[in-house]
């Protein structure tokens, strides 16, 4: 009888047991991996130590040398944006011109003449007041002196005037002095009975070029030369030194006032 059961149960006790086997197995697997997990976690944490910063001293290095990068020689004896020149003479040879022997650099300074300009309070004549503008021409030497009337009213500009009445300091009859603001740089001045306005506005100069046998004169702000195949015109003339440019490259070029008094 027992026998006969275990013949057609035979499968279904194999497949149980089986079953009951893989459990004890999945049981005890569990079970190691949760107490041998927390063991080795214990032994394979690392210590810890202290944050390391960065070691940045090599980009440092090259952030600074962007911030201040060399700087580039242009002038002197650098040939690569000041090439040398050289001339054909008239036998033939070449010859080698040094830096200022030619172009605006060896321009000579011959003359240099105050070109003064003044405001002068004359009188009241009717409704207006009488003023003198006092020009010196350069080149001649010439004083020019033109009387000019402008009407008591404040802010009016008169056909020709050189200058708009702000303020009249006094009595308008009898005046003290006045406020003139000028129409070309509107610059306020003060001009009063005996004491008149008095400003150099420009400068003439007689410049020689010898390389060429050629002498400018009465030259001013904004004048052209010619000279060796270029045009050069004058930036700014002031009390110590020309500005030049080139008038087909561009390009600027100083000359100081000798150190010993130039002519008046």
């Amino acid at each position: 009888m027992i026998m006969d059961f275990l013949k057609k149960h035979y499968e279904k006790i194999t497949l149980g047991a089986i079953l009951l086997g893989l459990a004890i197995v999945a049981v005890i697997l569990v079970s190691g991996d949760a107490s041998g997990g927390s063991q080795s976690g214990e032994q394979v944490a690392p210590p810890k130590t202290a944050y390391q910063p960065l070691n940045l001293t090599t980009q440092e290095m090259a952030v600074a040398r962007l911030k201040a990068p060399p700087k580039l020689k242009i002038l002197g004896d650098n040939l690569t944006f000041n090439p040398v020149l050289w001339v054909t003479l008239p036998g033939g040879q070449l010859r080698k011109i040094s830096p200022g022997e030619r172009g605006p650099e060896a321009l000579k300074i011959q003359k240099v003449t105050e070109i003064p300009f003044s405001i002068e309070y004359i009188r009241v004549a009717a409704s207006s007041y009488q003023f003198a503008i006092t020009t010196n021409v350069a080149g001649n030497g010439k004083i020019e002196k033109a009387d000019r009337y402008v009407p008591n009213r404040i802010n009016e500009k008169p056909p020709g005037s050189f200058f708009v009445l702000k303020e009249i300091k006094g009595k308008a009859e009898d005046p003290d002095g006045f406020v003139l603001e000028l129409n070309d740089t509107k610059q306020k001045i003060t001009v009063s009975k005996g004491l008149p306005y008095r400003l150099v506005r420009e400068y003439s100069v007689e410049l020689r070029y010898e390389p060429e046998n050629k002498t400018f004169r009465d030259q001013r702000e904004g004048g052209i030369l010619l000279f060796e195949n270029d045009a050069y015109k004058i930036v700014s003339i002031n009390s110590t030194f020309i500005r030049f440019q080139s008038l087909l490259t561009g390009r600027q070029t100083t000359v100081q006032f000798p150190p010993s008094p130039l002519p008046r």
